[in-house]
């Protein structure tokens, strides 16, 4: 079995992209840097909002405040109350944070903590935020913030329609331009090979056949001749090598004929002193 990799470190970012892994689109709407109100008014921000759009999901507001590190988390409760102007507002108050960043016994009274998966993938609740019994008043300052940040994050439809128009455009220039290319060599091997036929018909005097018709017997008859090029250079070399061993033996006969000379000069002379 293989063991599951166990991630430790996390940024901010990393644990807002889990957030819509717990809060899935269409059921819930998550945004982040959400303030309490609009303009001067603004006091605070939290990390995300996320707000069931569903009855069945309860309609709650949760308010989640993220922590990526140790440090970060003991700033905030140095003065917790800060979070109040926009927690009070939320039927729910969350802390995100990474492994070990916030010990359970740390949070102030209401407040619930989610922690990543030891896989990364999901979030697990580690202490159940407190739901308040009473809807929390929300106001219009707090109505325009969360709409304010609706419009700023949330991409409009032509918006997402000119970006796919531009993306299919680009890969359609971009195969246009990869088929140019090719193309163009193509034109070119085509070229170079009617260069290179034309230049064997000038010199053969042989004209290939459009239709194929005759080019597989005169394919045949040059290779034919180039074998017999080769044949008779062998031919001419075994030629030379037999030329050499008649000279040789030529020499040795001829040798051997003025042997025999000199003895029968030197047998007639012994013959007339006696």
């Amino acid at each position: 079995m293989t063991d599951v990799p166990i991630r430790t470190h996390y940024t901010s970012r990393h644990l807002f992209a889990l957030l819509s892994v717990r809060y899935p689109p269409g059921a819930y709407a998550v945004l982040s840097e959400v303030g309490n109100a609009t303009g001067a008014s603004v006091s605070r921000h939290a990390d995300a909002i996320v707000m069931g759009l569903w009855p069945s999901r309860g309609l709650l507001i949760e308010g989640v405040e993220i922590k990526s590190t140790r440090g970060d988390w003991l700033r905030e409760l140095q003065d917790p109350a800060k979070a109040d102007p926009i927690a009070e507002k939320c039927d729910r108050w969350w802390v995100l944070a990474g492994p070990g960043v916030v010990k359970p016994e740390e949070l102030p009274p209401g407040w619930g903590l989610i922690v990543p998966m030891p896989a990364g993938d999901k979030l697990r609740t580690v202490v159940e935020a407190a739901t308040k019994a009473q809807e929390p008043t929300i106001g219009r300052p707090f109505l325009a913030a969360i709409m304010r940040t609706m419009v700023a994050q949330l991409v409009p439809a032509a918006d997402v329609e000119r970006r796919v128009k531009d993306e299919v455009d680009r890969r359609v220039a971009h195969e246009t331009e990869t088929l140019r290319c090719e193309y163009e060599r193509s034109v070119d091997d085509r070229d170079r090979l009617l260069k290179n036929i034309k230049a064997f018909e000038a010199a053969s005097g042989v004209t290939l056949d459009r239709y194929g018709e005759r080019n597989g017997a005169i394919g045949e008859a040059v290779r034919a001749v180039l074998a017999g090029d080769s044949a008779i250079a062998e031919i001419t070399h075994r030629l030379g090598w037999q030329t050499e061993g008649m000279a040789r033996l030529g020499a040795e006969l001829t040798k051997c004929a003025e042997f025999l000379r000199v003895g029968r000069e030197a047998l007639l002379a012994r013959g007339a002193t006696t």
